[in-house]
This record gives C-alpha cells, sequence and structure tokens, in this order.
C-alpha cells in the first residue's frame, strides 16, 4: 500500500517482500502502475538493487522482522548520499537488540 503511494513522487519505485504471496498479490493489484515488485529479504538488497540507486527507502509495518545487524549495512549500501530512511509501524517501534534508542523512539513518536 506504501508503495504505491510513492510512484507519482519518483521515477522509478519498487517493492519487496519475502513472501511471493504477497509480492503476486501486489503485481495483481498494482500491475498497471509502473511499479517493480520483488521477492527478497531487507538483509538481501544487493541481490535486486545496486549501490547508490536509493534516494528513499521505507519500511511499512515491517521493521519488527528485520535483523537489523544485516539491513543497516545493506541500507548504507544502497543508499545514495543524502538519502532517507523511514521504518513505520501501527504503534511505537521497540528494538530490543539496541534498548538505547527506546527513549528516543518514544521523544519523537510522542512529541
Amino acid at each position: 500500500q506504501a508503495t504505491s503511494r510513492l510512484k507519482d513522487a519518483f521515477s522509478s519505485v519498487m517493492g519487496i517482500d519475502p513472501s511471493q504471496p504477497m509480492i503476486d498479490a501486489a503485481r495483481e493489484k498494482h500491475e498497471d502502475k509502473g511499479i517493480k515488485f520483488h521477492q527478497c529479504k531487507s538483509e538481501d538488497l544487493g541481490t535486486i538493487i545496486a549501490d547508490d540507486s536509493v534516494d528513499l527507502l521505507i519500511s511499512a509495518q515491517a521493521g519488527h522482522w528485520f535483523d537489523w545487524e544485516k539491513v543497516w549495512p545493506e541500507v548504507s549500501r544502497v543508499l545514495r548520499r543524502n538519502g532517507t530512511v523511514a521504518v513505520w509501524t501501527y504503534g511505537e517501534m521497540r528494538l530490543p537488540e539496541y534498548p538505547s534508542t527506546a527513549s528516543l523512539i518514544t521523544a519523537y513518536a510522542q512529541g
């Protein structure tokens, strides 16, 4: 859903998901919008995304599944200089492996 809203703002939009049934559903729903969909884990972006090629990388409702030790290097590799990463969930996201981020997340989410 989030991916489809970016089409008018960017020349190229790609959606990824580790689940092939989700990719198939997205392709069927958005086949006429010119969005490319690929099955891939966030930890393995190198299989489909070139270095320094992404202006905006988003994750909607998936960050709690990530192996962040592997995701951050991938994000760093594919994101262009001054690129943006946005991760959101329905509630306040927590990163148990990084307890020092809890107060930062709360402060940001609650203003």
